[in-house]
């Protein structure tokens, strides 16, 4: 565990070097004057750089166990010339970690790999997971859990009969621990259909060691999730079940800024759906409560909202969407457009009835080609919230999501930012201030 102390108000650098990153994430305990200590995760290279503005003195407690050095240098008269070099784009990622505390993780600074992440954590930020906000603490923080051994997991439920069915679609095998850490938290008995792109044995045997009951489904690589969903669906294999909750392998892309939305996108989902025992059983028993409730999903992923507009929602699937509505006798100026991004819900198995009008096959999904958007699969994404509308139900978020932190930069709330320059020329002293 290492530490730093502000002892006093004024302008700080914070160094952080790091030995084998598990992430792009450190996490700090702040401790500010005047403010209730606070858990935080901060964006981290190999080696990274924060400007640190206290208007009071803080203590700042690392408990990133791959953090070999963690160290403060306040700034001086002689550091002024390089603080005018300012870059607005490194303090939109500002974290207010306390009254009148701040933090700037100068990312730009570090080649190619520090623009990747600053990239990212932009992107998230259009998403409603800025820095600071208790949306990424939550997804980053619950990855401690999922990454510590799994000791102690309970024996599955297998008798009873079952009110609720999981489909799960992985096309990345490797993400099942994943699934399988919170899966095997849920004390009621359920059901668990599994669909993949390729036979693989021992996938198979890590499913069966956990769900011996669970059936695992090979199809083609259409549609990617929504395809075998809709194929399951059609078979009447979820029929005999009162409500489904649907799931994927979330993965944006392989590498780039993309790549860490996903991660979040999918474990936020998770957190969300099926992130404890309690959340799933708060689920089943609103829908139990509310008889004409037919949907429920991911608030954060719910579009359009504050941070993701009609326009962009939309995308390039407009057509193909309300194409599909029409079948459905939905006209186009009657639909409105509200669905879970990622097509990641729980539901009652009544609102798929609607969808056999369509009369859907494999065939009319495309082969996996890597295209983002305007594929058929990505109209359905958005067809599903409007399902339930079509029996006389509606849809709801299962949690209330957090707003942006009113610490973030905001355009046009600040006229002149001091943001340093390259990471060599801060003048760092060889003894760390701590």
């Amino acid at each position: 565990m290492k530490e730093a102390t502000a002892e006093n108000p004024g302008i700080y650098i914070l160094f952080v070097r790091r030995g084998l990153p598990t992430g792009p994430f450190i996490c700090v305990n702040v401790e500010p004057a005047g403010s209730a200590p606070r858990r935080i995760v901060m964006p981290a290279l190999a080696r990274t750089y924060y400007l640190l503005s206290a208007k009071a003195p803080a203590r700042l407690v690392c408990e990133s166990k791959d953090v070999e050095r963690f160290r403060l240098h306040r700034i001086g008269f002689g550091d002024l010339p390089v603080l005018v070099r300012a870059r607005i784009k490194d303090w939109r990622l500002q974290m207010k970690i306390g009254e009148g505390v701040k933090i700037v993780p100068l990312l730009r600074s570090f080649g190619s790999e520090g623009m990747v992440l600053a990239r990212s954590m932009k992107l998230l930020r259009q998403w409603g997971f800025g820095p600071s906000t208790q949306n990424l603490n939550d997804v980053v923080l619950s990855e401690e859990a999922t990454s510590s051994p799994q000791n102690g997991l309970r024996p599955i439920q297998t008798e009873g009969n079952p009110k609720f069915v999981i489909i799960l679609h992985l096309y990345f095998r490797k993400l099942w621990s994943e699934f399988e850490f919170y899966l095997r938290r849920i004390q009621h008995p359920f059901h668990l259909i599994i669909t993949t792109t390729e036979k693989d044995d021992l996938f198979q045997e890590k499913v069966r060691r956990g769900f011996p009951n669970a059936e695992i489904l090979l199809f083609e690589n259409r549609g990617r999730d929504v395809g075998p969903f809709i194929q399951v669906a059609s078979e009447g294999r979820l029929d005999r079940f009162d409500y489904f909750c649907k799931l994927h392998g979330k993965q944006s892309a392989a590498a780039g800024p993309r790549a860490m939305l996903g991660e979040v996108w999918r474990k936020a989902t998770i957190l969300d759906l099926i992130g404890s025992d309690q959340q799933v059983m708060r689920i089943l028993q609103r829908f139990q409560s509310v008889p004409n409730l037919g949907m429920i999903g991911p608030s954060r992923f719910r579009l359009p909202n504050e941070f993701i507009q009609h326009r962009d929602a939309w995308a390039a699937n407009k057509a193909t969407t309300l194409r599909l509505a029409s079948r459905l006798g939905i006209e186009p100026d009657e639909f409105r457009l509200d669905f879970f991004a990622g097509s990641m819900f729980w539901a009652r198995t009544a609102v798929l009835q609607p969808l056999r009008a369509l009369n859907l096959s494999p065939t009319d999904f495309p082969m996996e080609n890597g295209t983002v958007d305007g594929d058929i699969h990505h109209a359905l994404e958005r067809l599903f919230g409007a399902l339930p509308e079509t029996i006389g139900m509606f849809i709801e978020g299962a949690r209330k999501e957090s707003k942006v932190d009113p610490g973030e930069y905001q355009p046009g709330s600040i006229s002149i930012i001091p943001i340093l320059g390259k990471s060599d020329s801060l003048g760092i002293p060889k003894s760390p201030v701590t």
